[in-house]
């Protein structure tokens, strides 16, 4: 999936660019490689932050807890599930010990 951003510095010139023919032979020439699925315009300063998040979902300190748990704990079980493989091969001499 591609993006692709116009910046404009006026509504005028974004509607040249888009109803101009050379833009038409752009789109002609690559419509056998790609399809729009969607356009999303933005004004001002919506385009400098992000959007608001959608509706229901957890806020972002929610979904870091519950990632960073569950990473700690997948290290935990394979730590302790590799641990009889590993003891095998420490040095039995140097500083490692």
């Amino acid at each position: 999936m591609w993006h692709v951003v116009y910046r404009f510095d006026s509504a005028e010139h974004l509607e040249e660019w888009e109803s101009s023919e050379e833009r038409a032979g752009l789109l002609a020439s690559g419509a056998a490689f790609m399809e729009t699925v969607a356009v999303r315009r933005l004004d001002g300063m919506d385009a400098w932050f992000a959007p608001a998040p959608r509706p229901g979902a957890p806020p972002r300190w929610k979904t870091f807890v519950t990632t960073a748990v569950v990473i700690v704990l997948l290290q935990r079980i394979v730590s302790t599930l590799l641990r009889p493989l590993v003891a095998d091969c420490r040095p039995s001499s140097g500083p490692w010990r």
